[in-house]
């Protein structure tokens, strides 16, 4: 509830926050990492700011990121490696790889 009494953004209503989340992905590309030998060291991706800022918008956008990103990856082994590492809830909405 601090957060929520600080945050100009989180005292928005949700509605419009998820709004604003939907466009902060809308274009976004994540690249990620080159495959290697050994995944754990080589596939993680950089978490954007927002998802970072506080548990709440974490909760309230990660599925957001998941969905409306674009994922990057340079051969089949990537997307494979990232595949491995990446949270199974989340892969059911992602739309776009490439």
């Amino acid at each position: 509830m601090a957060n929520q009494d600080q945050s100009p953004l989180l005292r928005l209503p949700p509605e419009l926050r998820n709004r604003i989340y939907h466009l902060f992905f809308k274009d976004h590309e994540v690249q990620l990492a080159r495959y290697s030998d050994r995944p754990s060291l080589g596939c993680g991706h950089a978490a954007p700011g927002i998802l970072l800022a506080c548990h709440q918008t974490y909760d309230e956008c990660i599925g957001i990121f998941y969905s409306a990103s674009t994922f990057l990856a340079a051969d089949k082994r990537d997307i494979l490696a990232w595949l491995t590492l990446a949270p199974p809830k989340y892969m059911g909405l992602v739309r776009h790889i490439r």
